[in-house]
Formats: structure tokens, sequence, C-alpha cells
């Protein structure tokens, strides 16, 4: 993890000292987007909040951070990919501004892609 940590890649946020989320960003993510991808976007990646902190906040503010960091690189979108079977985590995204783009298939699993413009 420590090398990811020092490329800038693997966040970690705490609150009160205590780690509560870990999420990782890309530049680019040809293995799930393919010919979608194009350099317009940020990717967020293996997004976990601590469940007992559900409820607080912390994704939505997750995903506000990570609107930001694209913003600030003058990108046009936030993608990511999660279980097409996780009915409650889709929910969770569109709640939060992101729309099912499409379906990818990874070892087996069926993925839905979902962006949110900036």
């Amino acid at each position: 993890m420590l090398p990811r940590i020092e490329r800038g890649e693997l966040f970690l946020v705490y609150l009160d000292s205590e780690p509560v989320s870990a999420f990782r960003i890309l530049w680019e993510d040809r293995p799930f987007w393919g010919e979608r991808e194009v350099g317009d976007s940020i990717y967020l990646h293996t997004f976990a909040v601590r469940r007992s902190k559900a409820g607080l906040g912390i994704g939505e503010a997750v995903i506000e951070k990570v609107v930001g960091m694209a913003r600030e690189r003058g990108l046009a979108k936030v993608r990511l990919d999660c279980f097409l079977s996780s009915a409650n985590l889709i929910a969770f995204y569109e709640r939060n501004g992101f729309v099912s783009v499409g379906t990818t298939s990874m070892k087996g699993k069926m993925m839905n892609l979902m962006e949110r413009a900036i």
C-alpha cells in the first residue's frame, strides 16, 4: 500500500484520528473503460467507508474531494465501476450525481460503469 500512497494514488480518510475511509484514484483505466478512455476523466477505485461510520457523510465528502481533484486538472468527468448486482451501492452513486453508462465483464463478474460530469 505504501508505494500507492507515495504515488498519490491511494488515500486514507481520518475522522478524529481514526481511519474511516480509503480510496484510490487513477488517471486512466483502459482495462474497465476500453475505447471510452480518452484522457478526460479521473477514476475512483477501491472506495470504502467503515460501516460503523456510514451515514455521516464521509462517502459524499470523498466524492466531492475527487470531483475537486478532477476540476483542478481540467477534467470533464469522474468515473467508477461497481458490481452490477450492488443495487444499494449503485443507488448511493446515483444520489451523488453519477449515471450508469454501460457495463463490462471483469474476471467473470458483470460491472456497472458510472460517471459524473464535472
